[in-house]
């Protein structure tokens, strides 16, 4: 899943709430950052990074 943070009205900082069945990448345009939810992923940063949570029901997807 890809995110554009300007229109989620986040930054790269954003801290990420996720439910899912499966692994999941998630994307943050123009950050240089992958945030993960399973083991294997790589991530740039850690998944927990940042205070602001998203709830990723809401946010407009690329």
């Amino acid at each position: 899943m890809t995110i554009d943070p300007k229109p989620a009205k986040v930054d790269c900082t954003a801290k990420l709430r996720v439910t899912s069945d499966g692994p999941v990448k998630v994307t943050l345009t123009g950050c240089g950052a992958v945030r993960c939810g399973a083991v294997r992923c790589g991530a740039a940063r850690e998944f927990e990074a940042g205070t602001t949570v998203l709830d990723l029901v809401d946010l407009p997807l690329l």
